[in-house]
């Protein structure tokens, strides 16, 4: 704790006044409760600059310090006079990161924002080529449970349900076979929560256009051995 303050609740008081600047200052330090009050308390954007500095501490940081940036991340995008500040390279490669952020709520709060994202575009192509890497490094491993394989297939889940919350005609149009392979592939894992978000890719692919493969999986998902995976069909 910065020694300007006398505790952390001096701090949550203080902030609560303090100009946006100063705020954005906090986020240039290395105390992370400090940059989770300000990331609290930040109430607007005014350059690329500023969202740069916020989408910086959505990786790479405490899982609190990722959350808070998320809620914020997801305020913010919901406002349309500040997505055009969410564009480049930069942030493109930390959206695609976060998406499967073993935090489940920072996945939740980013992907749900991402409709909002002028550069979806450029991220749905990375989510695709980051689930193939998912796919293959669990076929390699050996498939006892244990603490690697699951943070992969969490990482596949929550990258399956982005593809899923964006996927649209155009999209499909351009990676159709990829993401039919991607189905078919997932489709056949032990794990029932993975097969559950492969079933509901598929939904959304079917209710786009009617592929053959994408139907004949959805069939055989009808009877799956878990009540979850079929539950989405009724």
């Amino acid at each position: 704790m910065d020694k300007i303050f006398s505790d952390i609740n001096d701090a949550i008081n203080r902030f609560s006044s303090a100009s946006n600047e100063e705020l954005f200052s906090y986020l240039d330090g290395n105390d992370e409760v400090l940059m989770q009050i300000a990331l609290l308390n930040i109430k607007e954007l005014q350059s690329l600059a500023d969202t740069k500095k916020i989408v910086s501490k959505l990786t790479e940081h405490s899982s609190e310090t990722r959350e808070y940036c998320a809620f914020l991340i997801n305020r913010l995008m919901k406002t349309e006079k500040y997505q055009k500040y969410f564009c480049g390279d930069f942030i493109l490669d930390r959206f695609s990161k976060a998406v499967s952020d073993v935090n489940p709520k920072v996945c939740r709060k980013i992907i749900e924002i991402l409709p909002y994202f002028e550069d979806l575009k450029k991220l749905f192509p990375l989510l695709i080529n980051n689930a193939e890497i998912y796919i293959n490094n669990l076929q390699e491993k050996n498939k006892h449970k244990n603490y690697q394989y699951n943070t992969l297939s969490f990482r596949l889940y929550w990258t399956i349900f982005a593809l899923a919350y964006t996927i649209n005609d155009n999209l499909l149009n351009e990676y159709e076979k990829e993401l039919v392979k991607l189905v078919e592939n997932i489709s056949q894992f032990k794990e029932y929560t993975l097969r559950e978000k492969s079933t509901l890719l598929a939904q959304k692919i079917n209710s786009i256009r009617n592929i053959d493969k994408i139907s004949e999986i959805l069939k055989k998902c009808q009877n799956d051995e878990n009540f979850f995976v079929k539950e989405l069909l009724n």
